[in-house]
């Protein structure tokens, strides 16, 4: 086939022809150029944006691991300068780099002042400064220890967007402890009494777990328009959050007027999707029952069918 497709060309392409070491070299390059291009796209295929088929995904999955808290927190100063240095420590191997690894054990801490200090520096051969760092092992790790964990909590804030009055309006905040060590939680009371915030089972959060927190607002039928702005505050061994919370209260007419014309143009209702709604009135009712009827004498049919036995 060469054979013939050469004796077609004149002298001057075959000689422009390139050698066969070169070919071979052209070819081989293209070869490797093709395993590099299918390398790649396996590669990309493999990424979170293209599903098991290889196919581009159309939607992109909402994974809620992979979420994290944004809430504003600060450091528990009390804890930090009152009860850190006997605090409860995990000692395993996958916690070895930990700061508190090398902090004096809770029984020496009750034991330890200067003067037992300073004999321990005699004894042990360490400057006094060395044995004050390894004391403060504990509140350093709270401080300055990137293997340290808290809670998450979702969402960072509480948005309830607008509510009717006569109505009790209910949202859930979870609370996830990612830390090694069990934890508990105390939520300070709120200033705005309309406002309860409670957990719905008490007790500690094991490593890994989720608390749920129940955040209330009742709003009378007398309320008149306005808005709620409140931070609700969560206690941990650590650290302090604060979530902010906010809600606008309108008349009836206003919210199903302002809820008709939302759900006209975009579909969506004016309150957010993740509150519970319960209308007082209708709760009173529900607890009323059904009128109870008083009968004072008897039916007029009871008493023909009674009348009819009588004469037989």
């Amino acid at each position: 086939m060469i054979a013939n497709d050469k004796s077609k060309l004149t002298s001057v392409e075959i000689a422009a022809l390139p050698s066969l070491y070169m070919q071979e070299k052209m070819y081989l390059y293209d070869k490797e150029q093709e395993a590099l291009l299918k390398a790649e796209e396996h590669h990309i295929v493999k990424t979170k944006d293209f599903n098991v088929y290889g196919r581009l995904r159309e939607e992109k999955p909402f994974v809620k691991t992979l979420q994290k808290s944004k809430a504003n927190s600060e450091l528990n100063e009390k804890f930090i300068t009152t009860e850190c240095i006997t605090d409860r420590r995990v000692k395993i191997s996958s916690q070895a780099p930990r700061f508190y690894m090398n902090a004096p054990s809770v029984e020496d801490v009750r034991k330890q002042g200067q003067h037992q200090m300073i004999l321990g520096a005699i004894e042990k051969k360490q400057t006094f400064g060395e044995l004050i760092n390894q004391a403060n092992s504990m509140v350093t790790s709270v401080l300055h220890d990137n293997l340290k964990r808290s809670l998450q909590i979702m969402p960072s804030s509480v948005v309830f967007g607008h509510l009717r009055p006569g109505s009790m309006n209910e949202l859930t905040i979870s609370v996830k402890n990612e830390d090694m060590v069990a934890q508990r939680i105390t939520i300070k009371p709120m200033a705005d009494k309309r406002v309860v915030v409670r957990q719905e089972e008490y007790g500690i959060i094991a490593p890994g777990m989720i608390k749920q927190l129940v955040v209330s607002i009742r709003v009378p039928e007398d309320e008149p328009n306005g808005t709620i702005k409140d931070t609700i505050t969560i206690n941990s061994k650590t650290d302090v959050f604060k979530i902010p919370l906010t809600a606008t209260i309108v008349s009836e007419d206003e919210f199903d007027s302002m809820n008709k014309k939302q759900m006209e143009e975009t579909g969506k209702s004016i309150q957010n999707s993740r509150v519970r709604e319960k209308l007082m009135r209708k709760i009173a009712e529900a607890n009323q029952g059904p009128e109870q009827v008083v009968l004072t004498s008897l039916p007029q049919k009871f008493n023909e069918e009674k009348s009819e036995f009588g004469d037989m």
